[in-house]
């Protein structure tokens, strides 16, 4: 006997939506074709119960689902009560006859409950198309998302960069320009340090220099003692 779709859910007709979609995630996990991998038939039951839940899971096609199974369990109830009125009534009828206006009703009432059949069925997946179709404009929509938050992702990874260079740079210069700063400075010290041994030169070349005059005056001034001692003598005969 084919099972009901509350049966593949392993649900209750009466289940909550809340029901239905836990008992998806379980059942659908327990069948998944990856946790059966030596079951040929995981793949069609995974997509049973994907279908089952399909319909279940929309309240519309689930109330057409309730109701052609509903009809499925009661396929002629006017057929018994129409036999059981001819039967009460058969008192001037033929048994040939009561057979066939049941079985032209009973042909008639199959006629028009496939016709609702296939028309619920075509409405089913009318709305399953377009289920579908909100699912992958949905994909869609998250794909654009996630290709959006991507390139943000780019874009900010970009920006971060460029920041992270310009802090290299700016440290560079900064320390070129310290470098550079030394290095005046050292300059500077040099300089310094050459124009005072200059000056400490030249201080004792003047030092040097007076010596040598001071030296000369005293010279001259002895020579000139010496010349006064000797006229002197000269002219006083000691």
């Amino acid at each position: 006997m084919k099972k009901t779709l509350y049966q593949i859910l392993e649900v209750a007709s009466s289940a909550r939506q809340e029901t239905i979609d836990a008992a998806y995630d379980l059942v659908g996990q327990r069948l998944h074709p990856d946790n059966n991998p030596f079951d040929p038939d995981a793949v069609n039951k995974h997509h049973m119960v994907k279908d089952a839940y399909r319909i279940l899971s929309d309240p519309v096609t689930r109330a057409r689902y309730d109701a052609s199974l509903s009809a499925a369990a009661n396929p002629s109830p006017v057929i018994v009560t129409s036999v059981a009125a001819h039967d009460e009534e058969s008192a001037g009828w033929k048994k040939p006859a009561i057979l066939a206006t049941a079985a032209l009703l009973a042909g008639w009432l199959y006629l028009n409950h496939s016709h609702k059949v296939e028309r619920e069925r075509i409405e089913a997946e009318r709305v399953a198309a377009e289920h579908k179709a909100r699912i992958a404009a949905d994909e869609e929509v998250e794909k654009e998302r996630l290709a959006l938050r991507a390139a943000e992702s780019a874009e900010i990874r970009r920006l971060q960069a460029e920041r992270e260079q310009r802090a290299e740079f700016e440290r560079f210069r900064r320390d070129a320009d310290a470098n550079s700063r030394r290095v005046e400075a050292e300059e500077a010290r040099y300089r310094a340090e050459q124009t005072r041994q200059q000056a400490e030169k030249e201080r004792r070349a003047r030092s040097e220099t007076q010596e040598s005059e001071r030296r000369a005056r005293a010279e001259v001034q002895d020579l000139q003692r010496k010349a006064r001692e000797a006229e002197y003598r000269i002219l006083y005969g000691r």
